[in-house]
């Protein structure tokens, strides 16, 4: 991640105006790593507040994880921004040390939505959006008193992350519902 150059995700997250925009397709941007679901096979109502748990290493005393989360709706062709936030290693783990793993949960603002048959869900991992967020300079501190910034070489475990959805245990009349989202 390097903060001179941060990615620009466009739009802003969902809860700022412009919302539920279109996305790029996945790994749009150099920095952004896309970790895409396959299809889903049935449909499922998601309502609540999503986890994230992402594993990650950083060669720096702390950086930056930007998430945000979105869905192909199968019957439009398009990536639709759901939800996004970001950490510091440090905001969870105040005396880290680099090269050592650490976990990083995130609890996504509430939400609602439906995914239909052959939708996917996609996670997109970067270290700033600057359009949000200040870009992190990847040293241990406030970053008002940084005099300089440096490029942070970020690893995420994949294996050990895991998105967590909540679930209604039903969903009355699916196909009905995925085709009025679909129009």
């Amino acid at each position: 991640y390097d903060p001179s150059h941060p990615p620009a995700f466009s739009p802003v997250g969902c809860l700022t105006f412009g919302g539920r925009g279109v996305q790029p397709a996945p790994d749009w941007a150099t920095g952004v790593v896309s970790f895409v679901s396959r299809p889903f096979d049935a449909a499922c109502h998601v309502q609540g507040r999503m986890r994230l748990r992402l594993a990650v290493r950083s060669d720096c005393e702390d950086t930056a994880f930007y998430v945000r989360m979105s869905i192909w709706r199968n019957g439009e062709g398009r990536w639709y921004n759901l939800r996004d936030d970001i950490k510091t290693i440090c905001w969870d783990h105040p005396d880290y040390r680099p090269g050592t793993e650490a976990d990083l949960d995130y609890l996504l603002s509430d939400h609602a939505f439906v995914i239909c048959p052959g939708d996917r869900l996609r996670v997109d991992v970067a270290g700033a959006s600057p359009e949000q967020f200040v870009p992190h300079t990847n040293f241990r501190g406030p970053f008002h008193e940084q005099p300089k910034s440096r490029i942070a070489r970020n690893v995420i475990v994949a294996g050990r992350s895991v998105l967590v959805l909540p679930t209604t245990a039903e969903v009355r009349d699916p196909l009905r519902l995925c085709y009025q989202i679909a129009r």
